[in-house]
């Protein structure tokens, strides 16, 4: 495999660019808020370390795919490149300016908390939504999931939702990796799958003959 071309590497290069400056707006944004108005402060928790390297990869793949598709023609390279910088440095700031009352609304709402009964749950759209989606993955009815979470912040209701999703999605991450990883393996797989279906296909067109009369 040759080297990448520049244009290559400053299309990764981008891509980074834009994660990075995410993150920093993220860091200097909570900074703010800890240290000018932390009754305003919505907290953090700690995040599965296979979870962020579950997104790092996905994102990674992304990437390569996008990449590939247009290397195949499928929409021009310049596409990759398409930035609005003009139009973000003229609306950036205005983030920084409506801090102060970005603060103001998350005090107003401090308390976020998962209600005792289905009743008040069903009144607050977000917390009804996170706890179907824990009770879920969980596997757990409602009125269950409802009993366990009754008075956690949302915060922690996420935070377990995220320990949930990485139990389920990183094994099965694991295995597609390990999949793709074994070519032999995959032919095999498809080989008997492409078995199973000439011999069901043979199976349905005899039946059909006779049904019609040609046997």
């Amino acid at each position: 495999m040759g080297a990448p071309s520049l244009r290559k590497i400053a299309y990764h290069t981008l891509q980074q660019g834009k994660t990075l400056a995410g993150l920093a707006h993220k860091e200097l944004s909570t900074k703010l808020t800890e240290v000018f108005a932390p009754e305003a402060s919505t907290g953090s928790f700690p995040i599965n370390k296979e979870l962020i390297k579950e997104v790092r990869h996905s994102m990674e793949r992304l990437e390569r795919i996008d990449w590939q598709e247009a290397e195949a023609g499928i929409y021009p390279k310049s596409q990759l490149f398409e930035a609005p910088w003009l139009e973000w440095a003229k609306k950036y700031p205005l983030v920084w300016l409506d801090m102060p009352q970005t603060w103001q609304r998350r005090k107003k709402n401090k308390t976020r908390e998962i209600p005792d009964n289905l009743k008040s749950l069903e009144k607050k759209p977000e917390a009804f939504n996170l706890l179907n989606i824990y009770s879920e993955v969980s596997k757990i009815n409602l009125e269950k999931a409802l009993k366990e979470m009754s008075g956690k912040e949302y915060s922690f209701v996420k935070n377990k939702l995220g320990d949930l999703l990485v139990s389920e999605i990183c094994p099965v991450g694991k295995e597609i990796n390990k999949l793709m990883g074994d070519k032999t393996h995959l032919l095999e797989i498809l080989k008997k799958g492409s078995e199973k279906a000439r011999i069901k296909a043979e199976e349905n067109l005899k039946n059909i003959r006779e049904k019609v009369g040609l046997i």
